[in-house]
């Protein structure tokens, strides 16, 4: 009984916690269509080169192809080797390799190439604009003071 009643009061943190990220975006003027936990689950399962749209996202009128990734301890995904698991791979050449000299194959750990729980960057690549444009973050200009003679 007390285990469940632990789960119970657990879940109920972790969702109102989160639900205070919601508010506070929403009273700040951020545009956020919709609550969740984690990455949108609309984004698991997809694999690299798979595309979806930007309303999942919050973007309309977009369109994103995944391109690649990394896991919660840093290592890359890779288009060739299949499912969400991590594996060591003997590499020739690809993503997160410096070949040094022709020929020569490195064991390599690498993770799957479909996205999952344990993803924690996922890039996507645009290949359809929506109407409001992606903009960088802008960066706070600095007031310079003049120098004022000394007296």
């Amino acid at each position: 009984m007390s285990v469940i009643l632990f789960i119970v009061i657990l879940v109920v943190l972790i969702v109102g916690h989160e639900f205070g990220h919601f508010i506070v975006a929403k009273l700040s003027g951020m545009r956020v269509p919709e609550f969740g936990l984690g990455f949108p689950p609309k984004l698991w399962g997809k694999k690299i080169g798979d595309t979806l749209e930007g309303t999942s996202l919050g973007l309309e009128g977009y369109e994103f192809q995944v391109t690649g990734g990394s896991d919660y301890c840093g290592f890359p995904m890779r288009k060739d080797v299949t499912g969400p698991n991590r594996r060591r791979i003997l590499a020739v050449k690809g993503i997160g390799l410096k070949q040094k000299a022709p020929g020569i194959r490195v064991r390599k750990t690498v993770a799957g190439n479909t996205i999952h729980p344990k993803i924690h960057q996922v890039n996507l690549k645009v290949l359809k604009e929506g109407a409001e444009k992606l903009e960088p973050p802008k960066k706070e200009e600095k007031k310079e003071e003049a120098a004022k003679p000394a007296a």
